[in-house]
């Protein structure tokens, strides 16, 4: 049961930080905008000056020639919230890990105004970015619904794409069965019909809805800190939790009507441009992670997609859909981009 008190004390806590801490974001001061388009922007991080570092026989670390080992990122985020949780951690952030292993570009996706902006369009936006940088051989990385954007820009434009690397990405949405009798139930249609741009808050309480426990366990936990260093970033990530923007209605409507209840993707009903985003037909390597406490992308829903593809990898971390990135457990991954 949620304690009403615990959760006003949060928010109060939170709501008071926010006002004497400047928050900003991360990834905006620490990258160089190299496009900026009408909905969406670019984002560059060089390579780090630590470059790759490899454990000799005597256990002793030792930088590896980064001509031989230098690699380009392109990161697809999600749609659903800023690019920032790349940037925290409680050491070593997931950007500042995989700039070791090469230079990095970061979609930062911006507010859409027009109502019938849907997922294909942002799949051509990234389809243009690619074309822009006129870079062969990207490492393709897409995180939560942004690696379903990253399936179909490889599916569509294979010929500049060296590895795809999938961060929880959802596929078979069969398990959201409880979510979609929820949703008819609460008539939660009801509050958005006449919109023609959703509202975030709307968006969040979906996400509610997918893990209500998890919100009890959040304060739980948040109330048995005792580092200041751990509130802070503890802060942060409620600072991330609630960014993002508005959502076309075209893109609600796919992710209700095409995603949660006709279950687009694993049915192969999601087509761009006359062509079937069939993840079967990829022939980059492709890389998987799945993390083994994620109530919104289980195990069961990432497997049913590695079976489609003729060349990839499994990697299971530990930690939630959200803990897993900031608590640094990617290694197994990252030692990847050095084979």
């Amino acid at each position: 049961m949620l304690d009403h008190n615990k959760l006003q004390e949060y928010f109060d806590l939170y709501s008071n930080y926010t006002k004497t801490n400047n928050l900003g974001n991360k990834y905006l001061k620490s990258g160089e905008i190299v496009i900026q388009a009408e909905h969406y922007r670019v984002l560059y991080y060089s390579m780090s000056s630590y470059g790759l570092l490899t454990r000799s026989n005597n256990e002793q670390y030792k930088k590896l020639d980064l001509q031989c080992h230098t690699n380009t990122f392109l990161i697809i985020p999600s749609i659903f919230n800023s690019p920032e949780i790349f940037f925290l951690a409680r050491d070593k952030s997931f950007i500042d890990n995989l700039r070791r292993y090469g230079a990095v570009y970061l979609i930062d996706w911006l507010e859409i105004e027009e109502s019938k902006y849907c997922l294909d369009d942002y799949v051509n936006e990234i389809i243009e970015v690619i074309d822009f940088l006129k870079i062969k051989d990207i490492n393709l990385i897409g995180h939560c619904i942004g690696g379903n954007l990253a399936i179909a820009t490889n599916v569509l434009m294979p010929q500049f794409i060296k590895t795809l690397t999938l961060l929880t990405c959802p596929w078979d949405f069969s398990h959201f069965f409880y979510i979609r009798m929820l949703y008819r139930y609460l008539k939660l249609d009801s509050c958005i019909e006449n919109l023609s741009i959703v509202p975030k808050i709307h968006i969040q309480i979906l996400f509610f809805l997918l893990s209500p426990g998890c919100f009890n366990a959040k304060l739980k936990k948040f109330f048995s800190i005792t580092s200041d260093t751990e509130q802070e970033l503890a802060f942060r990530i409620e600072h991330w939790l609630m960014s993002g923007h508005n959502m076309s209605k075209g893109v609600y409507n796919q992710i209700i009507q095409n995603i949660l209840y006709e279950n687009m993707f694993i049915n192969l009903k999601w087509k761009i441009n006359n062509f079937i985003i069939d993840p079967s037909l990829i022939d980059s390597f492709v890389y998987l992670v799945s993390a083994e406490n994620d109530q919104i992308v289980p195990k069961s829903s990432i497997l049913t997609l590695q079976k489609l593809f003729k060349n990839s990898k499994m990697i299971e971390v530990k930690g939630g859909h959200i803990s897993y990135l900031i608590n640094d457990k990617l290694d197994k991954l990252l030692q990847e981009y050095t084979l």
